[in-house]
């Protein structure tokens, strides 16, 4: 019975995606609405985008708790963007803990936008209880966090260019719409056997991963007498990071 329960509420979706360059190079804005088309039957009621050069993020909203537009995403200020699919079981529990302020919207994205704003990423992480996949992109710092929920519940997909470039996306598909991606032969060849179905990271093409449960993926621009380089980071949500 529970994992029927569990089964239905998975059925709830929205879809994420984006990309994110660490060498600042611009990426066509028209990508984001090419992956917003191959998620749309995730969430047909809106989509939204933020777009700055090098950054990009997209979201393909199903309206649960609040059907006004007050809970369209990405949801962002000034200083923060953030872009989610799931639910959090207890988003009335951690309102009640943050600092009040004044809510537009009855949705727990806005919670989680103010207690990643108030508590940072760390410290929200080990409070959520409930099935997630975010992105959180700080624009004053340039960085950007991809995060799963420990069960791995909901999907987050990650993919690596050849010109710096990070896409992410709810669904492979989306990013394969957008970047070519190598079938590996040897994943696909041992994919009966269940080997992908096992595995918290791979996927049947070269340099597409999924971001692992129990992880998120923290994406920071460095920059050396050279070149900007990535600094990637996997960083255990179990123990609490």
């Amino acid at each position: 019975m529970e994992f029927l329960t569990l089964l239905i509420k998975n059925t709830k979706m929205c879809g994420i995606a984006g990309f994110f360059n660490i060498q600042h190079k611009s990426i066509d804005e028209s990508n984001l609405s090419k992956m917003l088309r191959l998620q749309e039957h995730r969430g047909p009621d809106s989509n939204g985008v933020y777009y700055n050069r090098h950054i990009g993020m997209a979201h393909n909203r199903l309206s649960l708790l609040d059907l006004s537009s007050n809970g369209n995403q990405p949801f962002q200020d000034d200083q923060y963007a953030l872009i989610y699919n799931g639910e959090l079981y207890n988003f009335r529990e951690l309102k009640a803990k943050l600092p009040p302020c004044s809510y537009v919207s009855s949705s727990d994205t806005e919670v989680l936008f103010q207690a990643l704003k108030v508590w940072g990423i760390n410290e929200t992480l080990k409070q959520l209880k409930g099935m997630f996949a975010f992105a959180w992109f700080n624009k004053s710092t340039n960085q950007l966090v991809l995060a799963r929920d420990r069960i791995g519940i909901k999907p987050l997909f990650f993919a690596l260019d050849n010109q710096y470039g990070y896409w992410f996306a709810s669904e492979v598909k989306a990013i394969l719409e957008v970047i070519a991606c190598t079938p590996n032969p040897i994943k696909i060849l041992f994919s009966g056997l269940g080997v992908l179905e096992k595995s918290r990271y791979e996927t049947a093409w070269t340099m597409c991963f999924m971001c692992g449960q129990e992880r998120m993926l923290l994406l920071i621009p460095a920059v050396t007498r050279k070149q900007p380089i990535m600094r990637l980071q996997m960083l255990s949500m179990r123990k609490g990071i």
